[in-house]
């Protein structure tokens, strides 16, 4: 097992690993999906390739198992990574009982590995692993994909579920970094069933990569349910949006995750809960003051690329399904009320940006303050409202047959946008 990978370096003392924060209110950057680039094979095994935060993620989980060690030599080490090779090469576990022992055994054997070899490394100072292992540096990521599959499988065999409260907005956070660890934990593992540790000769726990993926989906199902009551029982606030954009997320992770289209009833409520925030964007741009001493182009662009960042999210999840199946999908109250906002919204942009441009505005911008030159704004601006465009007319596409108001008015956006 442990002979593919190109790092190069030494195994770092684990560290403790604390989660990422959500800030109330803070415009997230639009996150495109992560993409898992698999390397050409070599010597017809593949190269193994983690994300810095996926190794995070597993010297944390490792750290929790490691023994202490007062002193260790070099031929101790060594028969240690003799014991965890011998212990990938035995017959493959079939019974619950033999993978919940053939799993514990690997953690065991890794953890003790990388608590030896801090201890080594510590009394050696001027040597490093290459001097005991050649081939360290093809090693070290192997091992690194060992524990991302002995952690993968303990977690198939043991599931936990995020905890959960009575606060659909806390719920959602939890959630949320929830899925989007184990997005960065999988990689393509699931959708791939496991194929690239087949290729290098591990088995894999069919069934429970079955339940893994269903039960991604089955925490969204439980989300969308909770949604759809809770957004009936408040008013347009930020945190009903925060909700909403987070739900989108949610799903978006879940997709990432099983590489497949999501169940109907999840992508179902998406159109709505999209024309909801629309609504609502529209309404804070028309509160937004617009005169000459506000900086509302910041606000605005804040507002239009959370806006952009969902349409983006929602075409992730539609584009997957057949041009025939999703309208299918979509409400024409609901998308005729979408496309009103969308053109709302780029209405606003444009006449922002035409406000930016007036001989009057710059005027004042000149005698007021020079760091506040409109030319950045209005260029601020104008990117916004390109990618929303971008995003709003890639998921016409796909939506473009659900009815004819819907056409019509994202067909008078694309003219609006071309013509500004």
């Amino acid at each position: 097992m442990v002979s593919s990978g190109a790092v190069q370096g030494d195994i770092p003392m684990a560290t403790a690993w604390q989660p990422r924060r959500v800030l109330h209110g803070a415009p997230r950057p639009i996150r495109e999906p992560r993409r898992y680039h698999t390397p050409m094979p070599t010597n017809n095994r593949p190269v193994i390739d983690l994300s810095p935060g996926c190794k995070q993620q597993l010297e944390a989980w490792i750290a929790q198992e490691m023994p202490s060690h007062d002193t260790i030599d070099a031929q101790a080490l060594k028969a240690t990574l003799d014991r965890l090779n011998t212990a990938t090469q035995l017959d493959p576990p079939v019974t619950p009982a033999q993978w919940h022992t053939f799993i514990h055994q690997l953690r065991q054997h890794l953890a003790t590995f990388v608590s030896q070899s801090n201890v080594w490394l510590a009394s050696n100072p001027n040597q490093s692993l290459q001097s005991l292992f050649p081939n360290w540096a093809t090693q070290q990521d192997a091992l690194y994909e060992l524990m991302r599959y002995t952690k993968i499988h303990q977690d198939l065999i043991e599931p936990s579920l995020p905890p959960r409260t009575l606060d659909l907005h806390q719920d959602l956070q939890v959630v949320h970094q929830f899925l989007e660890d184990q997005v960065e934990l999988y990689g393509t593992h699931l959708a791939t069933h496991g194929a690239q540790w087949r290729a290098i000769g591990l088995p894999v726990h069919d069934d429970a990569m079955n339940s893994a993926a269903n039960g991604f989906i089955n925490i969204c199902a439980d989300l969308v349910d909770e949604i759809y009551h809770g957004l009936a029982q408040v008013g347009d606030t930020d945190r009903k949006m925060e909700c909403i954009s987070m739900a989108f997320e949610c799903l978006v992770c879940t997709r990432q995750l099983v590489d497949t289209t999501l169940p109907a009833d999840l992508l179902r409520p998406c159109v709505q809960w999209l024309t909801i925030y629309a609504q609502w964007t529209v309404q804070q741009m028309d509160t937004t003051p617009q005169h000459h001493r506000t900086r509302s182009d910041i606000r605005i662009s804040h507002l239009i690329g959370n806006m952009t960042r969902l349409l983006v999210c929602c075409h992730t999840l539609f584009q997957a399904e057949s041009t025939t199946d999703t309208p299918a999908l979509i409400d024409v109250a609901h998308s005729t009320a979408l496309a009103s906002s969308l053109v709302d919204l780029a209405f606003h942009v444009v006449a922002l940006v035409a406000q930016h441009s007036s001989p009057q505005h710059q005027s004042y911008i000149k005698r007021s303050n020079i760091m506040r030159s409109s030319s950045f704004a209005v260029l601020y601006l104008e990117q916004s409202l390109f990618a929303f465009a971008a995003s709003a007319i890639a998921l016409y596409a796909l939506m473009k047959n659900s009815n004819k108001a819907y056409q019509q008015k994202m067909q008078y956006l694309l003219h609006l946008i071309q013509d500004d």
